[in-house]
């Protein structure tokens, strides 16, 4: 099992989510994200359980590669009341079409780079 600190959004998504003891604490629903320091910065996640949605902030959580694809591993989840400024990964930009301001063209979204840089874990440039 090694420790990875790039991965795609979509191979987390909808994948178990477990916690130190190794028990599953539900399934990765969606993403936060935040832009208020800038750059695209994930602040929290969705775990959906038992029909059940809980919000837990981004922290002491590690992405594992393993031969079965990726395992996502917490310590001490901590709820949090999402924030007006966040928005939904998956919810408001995967498979959406979008505006490259840069090439002043319509792209579509099929996927995001996440990337662990200095403890805080990013959207990565393309």
């Amino acid at each position: 099992m090694e420790r990875i600190s790039e991965f795609y959004l979509s191979k987390i998504l909808n994948q178990k989510v477990y916690d130190e003891l190794e028990d599953s604490i539900g399934k990765m629903y969606d993403i936060y994200v935040t832009t208020d320091q800038g750059y695209p910065r994930v602040i929290g996640y969705k775990i959906k359980k038992g029909g059940e949605i809980f919000n837990y902030e981004f922290r002491n959580i590690e992405i594992f590669k393993e031969d079965k694809g990726l395992t996502v591993r917490v310590r001490g989840v901590k709820d949090i009341i999402p924030r007006k400024f966040s928005y939904l990964l998956s919810k408001n930009l995967l498979n959406k079409q979008i505006v490259d301001v840069n090439g002043k063209k319509v792209v579509k979204v099929n996927d995001l780079t996440m990337k662990k840089v200095g403890g805080a874990t990013l959207i990565s440039p393309p």
